[in-house]
């Protein structure tokens, strides 16, 4: 065998070495998300029954939203708060945080602050949520 061909041997060798140990990390990680993923429903499940004991039916006092990192439960605002809000007219996602931050019933707020960092439009889909609870529903908006 030539040096050229052990050469090319041996990096192909290791090739496959440094292959085989990159799919074997990506399957531990996969195998790890899926547990986290498992966990996390899991106790989003079990904290949404408690919720609706205490709370009542999704959609009339509560609603769930669900997101890549898990559940987030919110209850209906304040009215005052909500009128202060409606007032403004023009919304920004400050003016949003400040009307739903009250409202949000789960997780605690630490961890609804590190799913809002990693998946930031979560803010707007669960503002939407707490305005539907607060009477506001898709099908007035188109009607004066």
């Amino acid at each position: 065998m030539t040096d050229t061909a052990k050469n090319v041997t041996e990096l192909r060798a290791l090739h496959a070495q440094l292959q085989a140990a990159r799919e074997e990390a990506d399957e531990r990680a996969k195998e790890s998300f899926e547990t986290a993923q498992l966990e996390q429903a899991i106790a989003d499940e079990e904290a949404l029954a408690k919720l609706i004991a205490e709370h009542g039916t999704l959609g009339q006092k509560i609603e769930a939203v669900h997101t890549d990192m898990g559940l987030i439960v919110v209850q209906r605002p304040h009215t005052l708060k909500f009128r202060r809000f409606q007032d403004r007219g023009k919304f920004d996602t400050d003016d949003i945080s400040q009307l739903i931050r009250p409202c949000v019933i789960y997780p605690t707020l630490p961890r609804f602050d590190a799913i809002l960092e990693e998946l930031p439009a979560t803010l707007a889909r669960v503002g939407s949520a707490v305005i539907a609870l607060a009477g506001h529903r898709s099908e007035n908006l188109g009607k004066k």
